[in-house]
């Protein structure tokens, strides 16, 4: 009776929906995000034969594409558009921080959901967030003048979604 309850179609408008209507939700969910990002990259990973993430002499091509499509093209990208379009100082440095920020997780569940390659999509989200351990901080102190950056926050980050997922990952399997 409910199965339109697992479809990503109905979903995302719904989650669009509720945002808009109910912003006050975020407060009650808030603690729940991370959790939830953790607990489907950990799903998502599961079907990964282990062997294939030991290979490490595999591993370079996938963390250099990561750190490629994150960081050179995307965020190359979103620094010119924003350096064009955008005038107004708190958006412009809104974009400089998408433009610093690791991709997100969800990027390794809708590979699987659409048959892609999941290996290439978990390492090369792993390089894009080890990376990001360098390069955002160096880009966010750089481009908005700010003196300080919270890296302890970073690197929690990158342990809770992407270190520990993988590592309960092999006990799924």
């Amino acid at each position: 009776m409910f199965k339109f309850l697992g479809h990503r179609n109905f979903i995302l408008p719904l989650a669009i929906v509720l945002g808009f209507t109910c912003p006050q939700l975020a407060q009650w969910t808030k603690s729940l995000t991370i959790p939830a990002l953790a607990l489907i990259m950990t799903i998502s990973i599961a079907q990964i034969p282990t062997r294939q993430i030991l290979k490490w002499q595999s591993l370079v091509r996938p963390l250099a594409i990561g750190i490629l499509f994150n960081y050179v093209f995307l965020g190359s990208l979103l620094l010119v558009l924003n350096q064009w379009f955008i005038f107004q100082d708190p958006l412009r440095i809104g974009m400089i921080l998408v433009a610093a920020a690791p991709p997100g997780v969800a990027v390794i569940p809708f590979t699987s959901l659409l048959a892609g390659n999941s290996i290439l999509s978990l390492f090369a989200t792993f390089g894009a967030y080890l990376s990001s351990i360098f390069i955002m901080p160096g880009l966010i102190l750089l481009l908005t003048g700010a003196e300080v950056f919270p890296m302890s926050k970073l690197i929690i980050t990158l342990i809770e979604l992407i270190i520990l997922p993988i590592v309960f990952s092999r006990f799924l399997l």
